[in-house]
């Protein structure tokens, strides 16, 4: 009987690369390790859209790269703005008149009206001083003068900022038997009416009506 004798050849099997892993006391490199148990997952950026951006101030001139601007000159049916008012119920629009001014109308109930009569008053060729009108938040006000008497009689409007320095605003006659209206020019916070007749005249006598319209809140 033969016996054949046969070799075995063995084959060692290679080691595999020990796995690299990062050590805790060292940050992890910017090319992640596959095998790296501490590896540093880095964030993507965010896109620049998604992004608010504030600017608090410009320093120097800003470059801006853009492809779609509509740059031209503005055309009043394209561009116009409407501006919209509310009355706490709906939302309305402003209303202008034909030359594109804002209607401001004041609500004619918020309108304060005021009057106080000053009759019968003998005026002489001294100047009578009627009482001093607080006119701070006075819109409109006047003074009517009638001169019920038979000598001419001189009206003055006066105006002072502290009640007591007074300064002529205007000046006119009222003929006997007629009616003058006087308004003040100019504003300061007192106003008042001094009234007399020329000299060498007999007295008169007058009736003055002061009256104001303020608009209330």
């Amino acid at each position: 009987m033969l016996v054949q004798k046969t070799k075995r050849h063995c084959f060692k099997k290679k080691k595999k690369a020990p796995k690299k892993h990062c050590t805790p006391k060292k940050k992890c490199c910017k090319k992640v390790q596959p095998h790296c148990h501490h590896r540093c997952k880095r964030k993507k950026p965010p896109c620049p859209c998604d992004c608010t951006v504030t600017v608090r101030k410009i320093k120097r001139p800003v470059t801006v790269i853009a492809d779609k601007l509509d740059i031209r000159d503005l055309n009043a049916q394209k561009d116009s703005v409407q501006i919209f008012g509310t009355d706490s119920t709906q939302i309305i629009p402003v209303l202008t008149d034909h030359e594109g001014r804002i209607i401001v109308s004041p609500n004619s109930s918020n309108i304060v009206f005021e009057e106080e009569a000053f009759l019968n008053l003998q005026v002489s060729d001294q100047f009578t001083d009627l009482p001093l009108q607080d006119t701070t938040t006075k819109t409109v006000m006047s003074y009517a003068v009638i001169n019920r008497g038979t000598s001419p009689a001189i009206v003055r409007t006066e105006i002072s900022p502290n009640s007591s320095d007074f300064s002529l605003d205007q000046q006119d006659v009222v003929q006997p038997n007629s009616v003058r209206v006087f308004v003040p020019n100019r504003f300061l916070k007192w106003t008042r009416l001094s009234i007399s007749t020329e000299k060498g005249t007999v007295p008169t006598q007058v009736d003055v009506y002061f009256q104001s319209q303020t608009i209330g809140s």
